[in-house]
């Protein structure tokens, strides 16, 4: 007999159009629920209007709407193109199918859950996961995208876009919050944040679990590239938005090479940042230097067996999902220690951790760690410890099953 449960999971960006960030998070969560033979269906926008089996259980609905230009900051309004697009296939099928209804948004999406069983009068269940708060996050936009990288143009657009976030999206984020039935989290900053910002929001529905990733043992140690050079090669994969910090790694870069250190750089990500850390990279005079790939299926691929994974983030409010795929590999990590960061690795265990924004600390520790070879050779086996500990151990996704209700 068919399982007859059915989840709805809301990620906003497409899984299939876009890498990283909520549309990863959320197909990785459809393929925990396949394995337990429970069916999904991702709404999303996307570049086109399009209905397609990922899998026997997992469905992906795309969207196509210039609303799609808006996503994060337009989430009040998009949410509800997304929430009538189900209400319609919702009355098609109910009459013919019964089904238990769970609607799981990524982050603010779940707001097209309330959408549906407050003003469309849906029955269904309705939680979301979530990383980091607008306030939060808004705010680690500004302190990535400062004037003397970015320009004074640059900086004032991400303050009015905080302003913003704060006037308009924060008492939507609550009035959600406050109407889910389970809000899921994977590390106690998140939580902080969340109680901190919304003082008002139920603890007891803040439920706390592993970070579910999916990885393929024999990726282990195993290192594509063969060629050891005599130069240090820098990995970093992460999305392209101030946040993220890269303009702290590539000053940081620029005075390497100013002291004479050989190095190559390999940036991998997209976003809506990439033009602008294109146009500092050059400023900087690091364009013959540091590669910007884009978007890559596979960005480990570029790593060397003399790989550092550096990870310069100034706001997470969570983990890195990089980060831990770095951690999977047993790359030697140079990260900042904020946030989730540090309930991952503990400084000279498995990582080297530099307070954010602290240039002279990135030079120093880059230069450091490419010098010592033993001490990468026991970063490098303790954080695939650190890894296979901590991670490998929520690959059934019973825990996230059991926070759904299901």
């Amino acid at each position: 007999m068919q399982n007859s449960k059915h989840v709805i999971l809301i990620s906003g960006k497409s899984p299939i159009d876009n890498s990283g960030g909520l549309g990863s998070y959320i197909l990785t969560m459809a393929r925990i629920l396949a394995k337990s033979n429970i069916r999904t269906t991702i709404y999303c926008f996307g570049e086109r209007n399009t209905i397609t089996s990922y899998s026997e259980l997992i469905k992906v609905v795309q969207i196509k709407t210039f609303a799609r230009y808006f996503l994060g900051m337009g989430a009040t309004w998009t949410s509800y193109l997304i929430a009538r697009r189900i209400k319609k296939d919702f009355e098609l099928k109910k009459s013919s199918v019964n089904t238990q209804i769970t609607i799981h948004g990524g982050a603010i999406w779940a707001f097209v859950g309330i959408i549906l069983k407050r003003f469309f009068r849906i029955p269904c269940r309705v939680s979301t996961s979530y990383f980091t708060t607008y306030p939060h996050e808004y705010s680690g936009h500004v302190l990535g995208a400062p004037i003397a990288m970015y320009g004074f143009r640059v900086n004032v657009k991400f303050r009015l876009i905080r302003t913003l976030a704060n006037l308009f999206m924060k008492p939507i984020e609550s009035y959600t919050l406050a109407n889910c039935d389970s809000i899921v989290v994977h590390y106690e900053s998140t939580k902080s944040y969340l109680l901190n910002d919304y003082p008002e929001l139920s603890e007891a529905k803040i439920l706390k679990i592993p970070y579910y990733v999916e990885s393929n043992p024999a990726q282990y140690m195993q290192v594509h590239g063969t060629q050891v050079s005599f130069e240090c090669h820098i990995l970093c994969v992460s999305r392209q938005d101030p946040r993220k910090g890269l303009g702290y790694l590539f000053k940081a870069l620029q005075q390497l090479k100013l002291e004479g250190f050989s190095f190559k750089c390999d940036v991998v990500g997209t976003g809506i940042f990439l033009s602008e850390n294109k146009k500092l990279a050059e400023k900087l005079g690091l364009e013959n230097d540091v590669t910007f790939h884009g978007y890559l299926p596979e960005p480990f691929r570029l790593r060397r067996p003399d790989s550092l994974y550096v990870f310069p983030s100034v706001e997470e409010g969570s983990g890195a999902l990089s980060l831990i795929e770095a951690m999977s590999y047993g790359i030697p990590i140079i990260s900042t220690n904020f946030d989730g960061i540090t309930e991952d690795l503990t400084h000279f265990e498995d990582a080297i951790l530099v307070n954010p924004v602290d240039v002279k600390n990135f030079v120093t520790e880059i230069r450091k760690l490419y010098s010592d070879k033993e001490l990468q050779l026991k970063l490098s086996k303790n954080v695939l410890r650190t890894y296979q500990e901590k991670f490998k151990s929520s690959s059934d996704g019973k825990q996230f099953i059991e926070a759904l209700k299901l």
